[in-house]
Protein backbone atom coordinates (compact mmCIF):
# COMPACT_ATOMS: atom_id res chain seq x y z
CA UNK A 1 0.00 0.00 0.00
CA UNK A 2 1.42 3.31 -1.07
CA UNK A 3 0.97 6.99 0.60
CA UNK A 4 -1.57 9.13 -1.06
CA UNK A 5 -0.21 11.57 -3.62
CA UNK A 6 -1.74 14.99 -2.34
CA UNK A 7 -2.17 17.66 -5.56
CA UNK A 8 0.27 21.05 -5.35
CA UNK A 9 -1.59 24.32 -4.83
CA UNK A 10 -2.55 26.30 -7.43
CA UNK A 11 -1.41 29.98 -7.12
CA UNK A 12 -4.44 31.56 -7.42
CA UNK A 13 -4.51 35.78 -6.44
CA UNK A 14 -8.02 36.78 -4.82
CA UNK A 15 -7.10 40.77 -5.01
CA UNK A 16 -9.38 41.02 -8.40
CA UNK A 17 -12.05 38.79 -8.64
CA UNK A 18 -13.93 37.89 -12.04
CA UNK A 19 -16.81 40.29 -13.30
CA UNK A 20 -19.57 38.33 -13.71
CA UNK A 21 -22.20 40.42 -15.71
CA UNK A 22 -26.19 40.95 -14.37
CA UNK A 23 -28.83 42.44 -14.66
CA UNK A 24 -31.38 43.80 -12.26
CA UNK A 25 -34.86 43.47 -13.71
CA UNK A 26 -38.30 44.00 -12.03
CA UNK A 27 -39.62 40.98 -10.64
CA UNK A 28 -43.58 40.35 -11.27
CA UNK A 29 -45.51 40.24 -7.34
CA UNK A 30 -47.01 36.69 -7.24
CA UNK A 31 -49.94 37.99 -4.82
CA UNK A 32 -51.71 41.31 -4.85
CA UNK A 33 -51.92 42.55 -1.04
CA UNK A 34 -55.64 42.83 0.04
CA UNK A 35 -57.03 45.25 2.46
CA UNK A 36 -59.97 43.40 3.48
CA UNK A 37 -61.12 39.49 3.07
CA UNK A 38 -62.26 37.51 0.16
CA UNK A 39 -65.47 37.46 -0.51
CA UNK A 40 -66.91 33.78 0.65
CA UNK A 41 -67.72 31.75 -2.67
CA UNK A 42 -71.37 29.88 -1.52
CA UNK A 43 -72.21 27.38 -3.48
CA UNK A 44 -75.81 27.60 -5.28
CA UNK A 45 -78.98 25.37 -4.82
CA UNK A 46 -79.76 22.95 -7.40
CA UNK A 47 -82.89 24.24 -9.35
CA UNK A 48 -85.61 22.46 -8.98
CA UNK A 49 -85.83 19.39 -11.91
CA UNK A 50 -88.68 17.42 -13.15
CA UNK A 51 -91.06 15.39 -10.93
CA UNK A 52 -88.80 12.59 -11.37
CA UNK A 53 -86.74 13.02 -8.52
CA UNK A 54 -86.97 9.74 -6.74
CA UNK A 55 -84.39 6.97 -8.13
CA UNK A 56 -85.81 3.70 -9.35
CA UNK A 57 -85.12 0.85 -7.82
CA UNK A 58 -82.08 -1.25 -9.45
CA UNK A 59 -83.58 -4.76 -11.11
CA UNK A 60 -83.07 -7.66 -9.37
CA UNK A 61 -81.11 -10.56 -10.42
CA UNK A 62 -82.28 -13.95 -10.19
CA UNK A 63 -82.80 -16.92 -11.60
CA UNK A 64 -85.65 -18.30 -12.52
CA UNK A 65 -86.90 -21.27 -10.50
CA UNK A 66 -88.94 -24.17 -11.83
CA UNK A 67 -92.82 -24.83 -10.17
CA UNK A 68 -91.51 -27.93 -8.34
CA UNK A 69 -88.01 -25.29 -7.05
CA UNK A 70 -90.39 -22.89 -5.98
CA UNK A 71 -92.70 -24.55 -3.72
CA UNK A 72 -89.38 -26.28 -2.41
CA UNK A 73 -87.71 -22.80 -1.77
CA UNK A 74 -90.84 -21.09 -0.20
CA UNK A 75 -91.28 -24.19 2.23
CA UNK A 76 -87.83 -24.35 3.30
CA UNK A 77 -87.47 -20.94 3.74
CA UNK A 78 -91.23 -20.79 5.77
CA UNK A 79 -89.73 -23.47 8.04
CA UNK A 80 -86.40 -22.02 8.75
CA UNK A 81 -87.92 -19.04 9.77
CA UNK A 82 -90.49 -20.65 12.04
CA UNK A 83 -87.77 -22.58 13.93
CA UNK A 84 -85.63 -19.22 13.93
CA UNK A 85 -87.96 -17.47 15.38
CA UNK A 86 -88.76 -19.82 18.00
CA UNK A 87 -85.71 -20.46 19.23
CA UNK A 88 -85.44 -16.22 19.86
CA UNK A 89 -87.99 -17.02 21.56
CA UNK A 90 -86.62 -19.29 24.00
CA UNK A 91 -83.91 -16.60 24.58
CA UNK A 92 -86.34 -13.81 25.36
CA UNK A 93 -86.58 -14.15 28.94
CA UNK A 94 -83.28 -15.06 29.76
CA UNK A 95 -80.08 -12.71 30.57
CA UNK A 96 -77.49 -13.04 27.86
CA UNK A 97 -73.95 -11.86 27.35
CA UNK A 98 -72.78 -9.21 25.04
CA UNK A 99 -71.60 -12.18 22.64
CA UNK A 100 -75.06 -13.74 22.77
CA UNK A 101 -76.44 -10.50 22.52
CA UNK A 102 -74.79 -9.36 19.18
CA UNK A 103 -75.75 -13.36 18.03
CA UNK A 104 -79.52 -12.52 18.77
CA UNK A 105 -78.78 -9.21 16.36
CA UNK A 106 -77.63 -10.74 13.51
CA UNK A 107 -79.81 -13.80 13.69
CA UNK A 108 -83.21 -10.75 13.45
CA UNK A 109 -81.00 -9.19 10.66
CA UNK A 110 -80.92 -12.77 8.43
CA UNK A 111 -84.66 -12.97 9.34
CA UNK A 112 -85.51 -9.38 8.32
CA UNK A 113 -83.65 -9.89 5.04
CA UNK A 114 -85.05 -13.06 4.54
CA UNK A 115 -88.74 -11.03 5.15
CA UNK A 116 -87.86 -8.66 2.65
CA UNK A 117 -85.97 -11.18 0.01
CA UNK A 118 -89.57 -12.87 0.03
CA UNK A 119 -91.43 -9.62 -0.93
CA UNK A 120 -89.17 -9.31 -3.61
CA UNK A 121 -89.69 -13.05 -4.66
CA UNK A 122 -86.05 -14.06 -4.28
CA UNK A 123 -86.57 -16.96 -2.92
CA UNK A 124 -83.12 -18.38 -3.34
CA UNK A 125 -81.95 -15.70 -1.52
CA UNK A 126 -84.74 -15.61 0.76
CA UNK A 127 -84.00 -18.80 1.70
CA UNK A 128 -80.46 -18.60 2.18
CA UNK A 129 -81.18 -16.06 4.67
CA UNK A 130 -83.52 -17.68 6.63
CA UNK A 131 -81.15 -21.01 7.01
CA UNK A 132 -78.64 -18.61 8.52
CA UNK A 133 -81.22 -17.05 10.66
CA UNK A 134 -82.07 -20.97 11.79
CA UNK A 135 -78.01 -22.36 11.80
CA UNK A 136 -77.27 -19.12 14.27
CA UNK A 137 -80.80 -19.25 16.11
CA UNK A 138 -79.72 -23.02 17.36
CA UNK A 139 -77.37 -21.33 20.01
CA UNK A 140 -80.51 -21.27 22.21
CA UNK A 141 -82.29 -24.34 21.83
CA UNK A 142 -82.46 -25.94 24.40
CA UNK A 143 -79.97 -29.56 23.90
CA UNK A 144 -81.61 -32.68 23.25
Amino acid sequence: MGRPVMPQPLQVSLADPPDIPFELGLVPRLAIPRGVPPRPRIATAPAPGPAAAEKPRDPIIAPELSDAQLSAAIAATEQSLIVAERNLGLAQGRTLNAAQQDLVSKIRGFVESAREAMKENDWQRARTHAQKAEVLSKEFAPNP
